[in-house]
């Protein structure tokens, strides 16, 4: 419910935000702001997601190299906090701008992400245990029986709809 709440005033806000600044510095800066504000958001996505791609890299060769102590979720939160930046930039608008600035202060995601693994409960997956085996024959099982052969003409059809040709 907060969240539809929220998703309703957004735009609202936004409306009046621009009713109110349009009003006071004019049509001309307020345009400018908003292109201006999307061309930024485009340069972020662009150069932090490559950033943070490059540090995931980093962070999974190292896992893989078998270093103890990497963590991919750092540079992925990152990164992810730099795309929303990004994209809050990118929507028109001062309060969603405003937002993507204050993503962008190096602090701001790293309190974020610290609030939010305090909420996380991190679990493993792991199998144990032989599991099922189905036990061999052993030599002296013999199984007799019959057999024939079936000319192809008489076998069953492929598809078996009747609707097809074979």
């Amino acid at each position: 419910m907060p969240l539809l709440l929220a998703i309703i005033a957004l735009p609202l806000i936004e409306i009046a935000l621009f009713v109110v600044i349009g009003g006071a510095i004019g049509l001309g800066p307020t345009l400018a702001f908003v292109l201006a504000s999307f061309l930024l958001g485009g340069w972020v996505i662009r150069s932090q997601g490559e950033r943070a791609r490059n540090e995931l890299r980093k962070a999974a060769a190292g896992a893989a190299s078998g270093a103890p102590g990497v963590d991919p979720t750092g540079p992925l939160a990152r990164g992810a906090a730099s795309v929303l930046a990004g994209v809050l930039l990118m929507v028109p608008g001062f309060l969603t701008s405003a937002l993507g600035l204050v993503l962008m202060i190096p602090a701001v995601p790293e309190m974020i992400l610290r609030a939010l693994a305090s909420r996380v409960t991190v679990a493993g997956f792991g199998v144990s245990g032989t599991g099922y085996a189905r036990p061999r024959p052993a030599e002296d099982d013999i199984l007799e029986g019959e057999f024939h052969e079936v000319p192809p003409s008489q076998l069953p059809r492929r598809n078996g709809s009747g609707w097809t040709r074979d």
